[in-house]
């Protein structure tokens, strides 16, 4: 565990600049909101359910993915990470 924080504490001082939020872990569980009611959640696929999020700043997608492609986060098998753009007002 200690040598997978020293390399992301590295990969998150490398990107500081790009970093607007951290974000963080997800909780399991949630809640859905349809019209119909609130339910518990989140009822996807186990491999769907998303595990945390970060807010980064980038030219493009691609250096967006490359900001990424570094996180140690994204060693474990079966991990990946989805590049989206927020919409401005």
């Amino acid at each position: 565990m200690q040598q997978m924080y020293s390399a992301f504490n590295a990969w998150k001082e490398k990107f500081k600049d790009n970093i607007v939020d951290m974000g963080g872990r997800l909780t399991a569980g949630g809640k859905i909101l349809r019209v119909s009611g609130v339910m518990d959640g989140p009822l996807v696929e186990a491999k769907e359910i998303v595990g945390g999020y970060m807010v980064v700043v980038a030219d493009s997608y691609d250096h967006a993915l490359e900001i990424a492609k570094g996180c140690p986060g994204l060693i474990a098998p079966g991990s990946s990470c989805e590049a989206r753009q927020i919409m401005g007002p």
